[in-house]
């Protein structure tokens, strides 16, 4: 597994939360989504202003996970094969970083192929090393819907984590030219599916072709040799979680 994730750049594992935790974010998550946008009508045209925060296009929105404890699942956040997987490559004192939400709504139009994670050092110094090294944030996806080509499966090009000789604009977009000729593939996965990342893989987030809003959530872990001040904010009834987690905690504050 430890093999396949660095050659590779993700892993994807099957039935990696149970059939309640899903079914119970996928319900609180749609009346979420239905209460925080600006439209009524559930079939809008995107060039109707959401209200909400979107990756590169409108339909790729970002969604806010409940802060509470009712809908704050330990499996989630620290997975039982994934977590230790990532300790291993990111060290012992990996932290939490990001805890969001992407929602995919019906009629959304490809995202740019990118990368989330920009490059810490120039790519001159990268080529005289011949490395990108070893990864500094890994992404835990996780399918809340059977997804697949049909309601935005993420694709992927495998083995891009290593790439460091192409072109991206500020926001992460890699001019076509570097991946013309790479074969990518579509990540499809039942509900629960687990799909864990380099944060420098190439990818992008796909159309919706169906009729309803496709919910992937997002946890972000970072090695301790990259420090980010941010503090993540969760409801005060969950600092007993975070007493039992297995990472520091350092930047959550359960303070709302």
């Amino acid at each position: 597994m430890l093999r396949q994730f660095l050659e590779e750049g993700y892993l994807v594992i099957e039935n990696g939360l149970s059939h309640e935790i899903v079914n119970s974010l996928k319900t609180e998550l749609d009346q979420r989504f239905e209460s925080q946008i600006k439209v009524t009508n559930m079939k809008a045209p995107l060039n109707i202003d959401f209200g909400l925060p979107f990756n590169y296009f409108p339909g790729h929105f970002q969604l806010r996970m409940p802060t509470n404890e009712d809908y704050l699942f330990k499996d989630l956040i620290q997975h039982p094969i994934a977590f230790p997987l990532i300790k291993q490559i990111l060290g012992k004192s990996v932290y939490l970083t990001s805890y969001t939400c992407n929602a995919n709504y019906i009629g959304s139009p490809n995202q740019p192929i990118h990368i989330d994670s920009a490059l810490p050092y120039d790519p001159e110094v990268l080529d005289i090393v011949g490395s990108v090294g070893p990864p500094m944030q890994i992404i835990c996806n996780y399918y809340l819907q059977d997804t697949d080509e049909n309601n935005a499966s993420l694709e992927v090009i495998p083995k891009t984590h290593k790439e460091y000789a192409f072109n991206a604009n500020e926001n992460g977009a890699i001019e076509s030219k570097y991946f013309e000729n790479k074969d990518s593939i579509r990540l499809n996965g039942k509900a629960g599916t687990l799909i864990v990342r380099d944060k420098r893989l190439w990818h992008r987030g796909t159309p919706n072709r169906s009729n309803f809003v496709r919910y992937m959530t997002s946890c972000t872990f970072t090695s301790p040799i990259m420090y980010l001040p941010q503090r993540l904010k969760f409801d005060k009834e969950t600092d007993w979680l975070w007493d039992n987690m297995n990472f520091p905690t350092w930047n959550i504050d359960p303070c709302l």
